[in-house]
């Protein structure tokens, strides 16, 4: 995973001469890459929250024999798989 990033990361800030930042400068100041920056950072706080706070009921269903175990471990299985399709469904009608 490291070798990926690195390669962004030097990427990101390449120049022709040398290192600038001037890519993040333009992200910074254009609206419209605020706008999809800020986009960017909901979406992925939602699908990561979102799974998340489905944790406790996994804990629950793997350490307890709370009833229902098979259709929690079905429900947590589901939430967890269709997140990102609903939260950027939901995020993209919203920001229109």
């Amino acid at each position: 995973m490291a070798l990926p990033v690195g390669w962004i990361a030097s990427l990101s800030v390449g120049g022709d001469a040398a290192p600038t930042l001037a890519c993040y400068r333009r992200v910074f100041t254009d609206p419209a890459l605020q706008k999809a920056l800020w986009n960017t950072c909901v979406l992925a706080f939602w699908v990561g929250w979102l799974p998340s706070s489905w944790a406790p009921l996994a804990w629950l269903t793997a350490r307890t024999d709370v009833p229902g175990r098979g259709l929690i471990h079905g429900l947590v299985l589901i939430v967890t798989i269709y997140t990102f399709p609903y939260v950027y469904t939901m995020i993209a009608n919203n920001l229109r």
